[in-house]
C-alpha cells in the first residue's frame, strides 16, 4: 500500500474493511507510507514506524557482504584487495554518517565493494547502481528516465509501455516553425508527446524491473522510479503535474530528488502557499536540504520558514521533532550556533528535541553545552543529552557520560547507562566494568544498559547479578530486567 496513489490506497481500505467484518479475529500488518495511511488508523490499526539500521546492523550487514563477495563472486587470486583494505573499507562504510535507508546503505555498500563508488551519500550510490546496471546500454538512460517519469505522472508505478505509455517532451526542445497574424518569420512552441520505447530485453533483465501480471513492468524500487524520474524533468515537462498531485510517495521521491539536479524554488513556493495546518508540505520540503548542494538560492527561505515553525509549533512535540530533524539533517553550517542556543530554552520540550538534534548533527562544539543538561531536573531531557553525547562519540563526550554514571543523581546515571549501550567500542566495556564496582548505584543503573543491548554477553551478565548480586535492588533490577528481554 506504500507505493499506491491516494485513491488506490482507499480502494485497499475498503477491502481491508471489508475482510475485518467478515473475519474480525483476523490478524493484518500492511505498509503504508506517512503521506496517505488510508482508513486504517480508523479500523484500529496501530500505526508503528519502521526501525531505522543502528551501527550494530551496518557492521553485520557490512562483514556478511565481505564474506560472501568473496565467496560467490572472487576467488583469492582475483581479489584485488588485501585484507587490510578490506579492513579499511569496512571501517569507511561504517562511520558515523548522514542517515540512510537501508536500500541507499546496500547500495552504497555493493559500490564500495564495486569499486565505482561516486561519494558517500545516498543519491551517490543510487546512481552508481543505475549506471553499473546499464553499463552495457549506452542509449537506455533515456529510455528509463521518461519510463519512471510516465509513472510518477500517471501515478502507477506498474505500467505496460510496450501499449503506447506516452510522456511529455520538453517545449523548448521542440520548437515549429508557425506562421503569425503578422506574417513574421518567428517560432512558436507546440507540445509534442514522445511514445516510451520498451525497455530491451538485456535491459529488462538487468535487475532494475520487476515484472508483474498483464506484462506489467515496475523498477525495483520506488527510490529508483523517483531518482530517474526526477533527473528527467530536467528535460521534459511534467513538473506542474506532479506538483498538483496528492500526497503520494511518487510525488515525494520525484520532487525530493528534482531538489538536488534542478531549481526547486517556484515548486517550493507552490507547495508553501498549499500547505495545511501539519505542515506537511513544509516538512517534506525540509527533507530537500539535505540532498541539495548548499548554492542552492531556495535553501535560505526553506530553513527560515523551518525556524519559524519551530517556534509556532515548539508545544506539540511530534510536530516539533519532525521539523527539528528536518534542520538538522540541513547539513548548514549556522545549525551548531542554532541548537546550542535550543539547548538553553526555557522550554523542555525545545531543549530536549535540540538536545536530540545535536546527536544527529554530531558536532563536537556542542559537547559543553550538553553536559550542562545533565544536570536538567527533567528525567526527559538529561537522557536526551545523554543520548546526543555517545552519539557523538568522541573521547570528552564519552568522558562526560562516564563521569555522569560513577558520580551523577538516579535520573544521570541511568540515562548514562541506558545511551552507554548505543556504543559497542566504548560503551559495552564501560557497562560491563560497572556491572563490578562496589557502588551499588552504579550496578543498578548498569542493569539497565545492558537491558539495551540484548545480546548474550550482556543478558548473561544481568543472569549473574539476578543469582548472585547481594543487594536487593539491584538484584530485582536485574530479575525484572531478564523478565521483559523474555517476554
Amino acid at each position: 500500500m506504500d507505493e499506491l496513489p491516494p485513491e488506490r490506497v482507499h480502494q485497499v481500505g475498503k477491502f481491508i474493511q471489508a475482510i475485518m467484518i467478515q473475519y474480525p479475529k483476523i490478524r493484518i500488518v500492511a505498509s503504508v507510507a506517512f503521506e496517505n495511511m488510508g482508513l486504517l488508523p480508523s479500523l484500529g490499526f496501530q500505526v508503528m514506524a519502521m526501525a531505522a539500521w543502528g551501527d550494530l546492523e551496518k557492521v553485520e550487514f557490512v562483514h556478511k557482504w565481505g564474506k560472501l563477495w568473496k565467496k560467490v563472486l572472487l576467488t583469492a587470486e582475483q581479489d584485488p584487495m588485501s585484507g587490510e583494505m578490506h579492513h579499511y573499507l569496512d571501517s569507511w562504510l561504517t562511520v558515523h554518517t548522514i542517515p540512510c535507508t537501508p536500500f541507499e546503505f546496500t547500495l552504497k555498500v555493493w559500490s564500495a565493494f564495486s569499486g565505482d563508488t561516486l561519494g558517500s551519500d545516498g543519491r551517490s550510490a543510487i546512481e552508481a547502481y543505475v549506471r553499473r546496471m546499464t553499463c552495457h546500454q549506452s542509449k537506455s538512460r533515456a529510455a528509463l528516465e521518461q519510463l519512471a517519469l510516465q509513472m510518477v505522472i500517471s501515478m502507477n508505478f506498474a505500467l505496460q509501455p510496450q501499449r503506447g505509455d506516452t510522456t511529455p517532451l520538453n517545449p523548448a526542445d521542440q520548437v515549429s516553425e508557425m506562421p503569425s497574424d503578422n506574417h513574421d518569420d518567428t517560432f512558436a512552441v507546440k507540445k509534442q508527446r514522445g511514445k516510451i520505447p520498451l525497455p530491451a530485453g538485456d535491459l529488462a533483465n538487468t535487475g532494475l524491473f520487476q515484472s508483474h501480471s498483464d506484462m506489467r513492468l515496475r523498477f525495483l524500487s520506488p527510490i529508483i522510479t523517483g531518482y530517474l524520474a526526477g533527473h528527467a524533468l530536467l528535460t521534459y515537462t511534467g513538473l506542474t503535474q506532479i506538483q498538483e498531485q496528492p500526497a503520494w510517495i511518487g510525488k515525494t521521491l520525484s520532487l525530493f530528488f528534482f531538489s538536488y539536479f534542478g531549481d526547486a524554488s517556484s515548486i517550493i513556493q507552490y507547495l508553501l502557499k498549499h500547505d495545511d495546518f501539519l505542515r506537511h508540505e513544509q516538512l517534506n520540503i525540509g527533507r530537500w536540504l539535505m540532498i541539495s548542494t548548499k548554492s542552492k538560492p531556495w535553501r535560505t527561505l526553506v530553513m527560515r520558514t523551518l525556524v519559524t515553525a519551530l517556534h509556532a509549533e515548539q508545544e506539540t512535540s511530534s510536530l516539533a521533532a519532525r521539523i527539528i530533524i528536518a534542520i538538522a539533517l540541513s547539513g548548514d553550517p549556522g545549525v551548531s550556533v542554532l541548537l546550542r542556543q535550543m539547548l538553553h530554552s526555557d522550554n523542555p520540550i525545545l531543549r530536549q528535541l535540540a538536545a536530540l538534534a545535536c546527536g544527529i548533527y554530531a558536532d563536537p562544539k556542542v559537547v559543553d553545552d550538553l553536559s550542562q543538561l545533565l544536570n536538567d531536573k527533567l528525567p526527559p531531557v538529561v537522557r536526551s543529552a545523554s543520548l546526543a553525547l555517545v552519539a557523538i562519540g568522541d573521547k570528552h563526550a564519552l568522558e562526560i557520560v562516564a563521569d555522569s554514571l560513577l558520580r551523577g543523581n538516579e535520573f544521570m546515571r541511568r540515562a548514562a547507562a541506558e545511551a552507554l549501550a548505543n556504543h559497542p567500542s566504548e560503551g559495552y566495556p564501560a557497562l560491563e566494568e560497572g556491572s563490578k564496582v562496589d557502588d551499588l548505584r552504579v550496578r543498578y543503573s548498569v542493569v539497565y544498559g545492558l537491558m539495551r543491548v540484548q545480546q548474550p554477553w550482556a543478558i548473561k551478565i544481568i543472569e549473574r547479578m539476578q543469582l548472585e548480586e547481594k543487594e536487593w535492588i539491584v538484584r530485582n533490577a536485574a530479575i525484572q530486567a531478564i523478565e521483559e528481554i523474555r517476554s
